[in-house]
């Protein structure tokens, strides 16, 4: 079977997962891909820019990410073609990724969105928080529809689809160890974006450092042309503590300093999977991460309580979310420090397995292979 990737937004992530699923794949996977800038055109053009690949290629699937408008791609299709079976992966959605503040929330870009899976033959979400987040505000959204009945529509977005997360070829590593005296190296690799609440994480920094605490910092992920004041005054404020601090230049640096941490930290208000957060476990790190959005599903079950999960509520001011976090570091350090981290942590590898990439592509050749055989 020949599958076409179609990818509008090309970014780091969704690239390193085509190549995961195209390596571990029985078939053959071809990508095209555009690079990520400008979203909103891309959901709004791409598949009038890449409707000619699809035509040229005549694969016998598509495989597209949540910023193709399948509907349109579909639509702009030769008749001989528009019965190719599509299977559609979201990483995000539009209808429930927070807006940056002063932003209001376009519907339209999440109607695309909800377009797109009533278009798809199958529909795959990359966790189980994603799935029932984006289910839950599109049929909300249709029932809002003014002078039209579309419930009916909202049941019909659930019934195909189904969830497959993202992988990984990293070999899992025991849990770090920390000796005792030994400032832990507290690490965060996301992307220094709103998103992912950086003010949260320097709140943090700076309890733990009026609770006299000392530690060491790891500040890795990428960064973009809008630096946030957060990781300006965290550089600023705790130059003293910083090992490192910057995107690393290559895969292998970034694994490495990645090996040099005893703690993984989120403070993350958007997470629809947690690739990065996958790979600090797999490293070996401890996390410290709130118990909300898609992070429990990376730990097992025993493991989804104090310190690996900090509780917050939605309307809990940052100062208080702080002191609980700090409170879950300094725990989490007195576990590894006790010689208790191995015993608390027993069963993760294990758990890690299903994000292998040798555990998921046969699961996404089956989706594939079933897609195939309905057309």
């Amino acid at each position: 079977m020949r599958i076409l990737a179609l990818e509008p937004f090309g970014a780091a992530s969704h690239m390193s997962f085509l190549e995961g699923v195209a390596r571990a794949s029985r078939y053959k996977i071809d990508v095209v891909s555009l690079p990520p800038r400008v979203w909103k055109w891309r959901m709004r053009t791409a598949a009038i820019g890449m409707v000619s690949e699809v035509v040229q290629r005549e694969p016998d699937l598509l495989f597209v990410s949540d910023f193709m408008n399948l509907a349109e791609l579909r639509a702009l299709l030769p008749a001989r073609l528009r019965s190719i079976p599509v299977v559609c992966y979201f990483h995000e959605n539009q209808l429930t990724y927070p807006v940056r503040e002063g932003e209001r929330l376009d519907v339209h870009h999440g109607l695309t969105n909800i377009h797109s899976v009533l278009a798809a033959d199958h529909t795959l979400f990359n966790s189980a928080f994603h799935r029932d987040a984006f289910l839950g505000a599109a049929k909300e959204l249709l029932e809002r529809v003014p002078d039209l009945e579309l419930t009916g529509f909202g049941e019909s977005l659930e019934s195909e689809s189904s969830v497959l997360g993202l992988g990984t070829d990293m070999r899992i590593e025991p849990p770090a160890r920390l000796a005792q005296g030994e400032p832990p190296v507290l690490v965060w690799n996301h992307r220094w974006e709103y998103d992912k609440n950086p003010e949260g994480f320097l709140a943090l920094l700076v309890e733990l450092r009026q609770r006299e605490f000392p530690f060491r910092l790891l500040l890795l992920g990428e960064r973009f042309r809008r630096v946030p004041d957060a990781l300006v005054q965290i550089e600023a404020q705790f130059a003293d503590c910083i090992a490192w601090s910057g995107f690393a230049p290559s895969r292998a640096a970034y694994l490495q300093q990645l090996s040099g941490g005893h703690v993984l930290v989120s403070t993350s208000r958007h997470e629809f999977f947690g690739l990065s957060t996958l790979e600090g476990l797999c490293a070996g790190l401890v996390p410290v991460l709130p118990h909300d959005l898609a992070y429990p599903e990376l730990l097992p079950a025993h493991m989804a309580c104090a310190p690996f999960l900090y509780d917050r509520g939605a309307d809990e001011p940052e100062q208080r979310i702080a002191h609980r976090a700090a409170d879950a570091v300094i725990q989490a350090c007195h576990t590894m420090a006790n010689g208790q981290a191995q015993a608390k942590m027993a069963g993760l590898a294990l758990h890690l397995e299903q994000f292998k990439w040798s555990e998921l592509g046969p699961r996404f050749d089956a989706i594939f292979a079933q897609m195939a055989a309905r057309s």
